[in-house]
């Protein structure tokens, strides 16, 4: 009795086990976004009837899982990827490679429906020289555009694996790394059966972690901590640069850009809200079998 969901067969959740109905009045739908939310969107819809045409900014399908995909133990991902690609021909949805939508190619397209899947942007806390030249966003260390010296600070707010990978990443990498969670553990959301996998990878690793320690202040080679609960004061030492594993927040420009428009607009996926991919699959599917 327990709920399920399914990343790769949202389908199931839903307890949807015979195929969608098509509709009978099948519309001009615009999917902004190739990544989780948005492929899956794509087949749901097309598999209904509607004429789909899916626009990716970048050169190939996946959004973030191609970043997550980088990270040791996490390229299974691509074959999530692979599979949606060959879904999405199947359907015959019609996928745009390097083609960034705007406000007014969207008009110009004259879409029925407009659904944004276009994610989301890192997050940058409020603490004190997180802006610094030698800080950098994950995304950032993922696409290999950010020089980090040896001894690296990964500040975490994110409840998830994504910090865990990365921190394991960096570590294999040669880099001497140091987690600051603010939790008694992290990633607590994680099963306890898959965070222990990751905590023997980091202890492999030779990572360390601080926990309950809320970081006030970047000023490196110093990192400035405070106690979630005692409030006590602590700095550490010894840190070339830091790394902010700090979640995103939705990237709303396009969506408000559209506001008032003659055409369906949704968002959906991290543009909606960053969350888990099963979240987000989730949304495109039920999204999905409205249009």
């Amino acid at each position: 009795g327990l709920p399920f969901a399914c990343t790769v067969n949202p389908a199931l959740a839903a307890n949807d086990r015979a195929p969608l109905p098509r509709t009978d009045a099948p519309r001009r739908v615009l999917v902004v976004g190739g990544g989780p939310a948005g492929m899956e969107l794509a087949v749901t819809a097309a598999g209904r009837g509607p004429r789909v045409t899916l626009h990716e900014a970048g050169g190939a399908l996946g959004g973030k899982i191609l970043l997550a995909a980088r990270m040791p133990t996490q390229q299974g991902f691509l074959d999530y990827v692979r599979y949606q690609e060959r879904r999405l021909a199947d359907a015959g949805v019609t996928v745009c490679l390097n083609t960034r939508a705007t406000p007014g190619t969207i008009r110009a397209f004259a879409p029925d429906v407009a659904a944004l899947a276009v994610g989301a942007r890192p997050r940058r806390p409020r603490i004190e020289g997180s802006d610094g030249a030698n800080v950098h966003d994950m995304e950032a260390v993922a696409r290999d555009d950010a020089a980090l010296g040896k001894a690296v600070a990964v500040v975490v707010q994110d409840d998830h694996v994504a910090p865990l990978a990365m921190a394991d990443s960096l570590a294999r990498r040669g880099h001497a790394v140091t987690m600051f969670v603010q939790t008694n553990s992290p990633a607590p959301v994680v099963s306890r059966y898959a965070l222990g996998t990751w905590l023997g990878r980091l202890s492999e690793a030779g990572v360390a972690i601080v926990c309950m320690e809320a970081v006030t202040r970047i000023v490196l080679p110093d990192i400035h901590t405070r106690h979630v609960y005692s409030q006590r004061a602590s700095v550490h030492g010894g840190f070339d640069s830091v790394v902010l594993a700090c979640g995103g927040v939705p990237d709303t420009a396009l969506q408000d850009a559209l506001e008032g428009e003659s055409f369906d607009v949704h968002v959906l996926g991290d543009a909606y809200a960053p969350r888990r991919i099963v979240f987000a699959t989730q949304q495109g599917y039920q999204l999905g079998k409205l249009l």
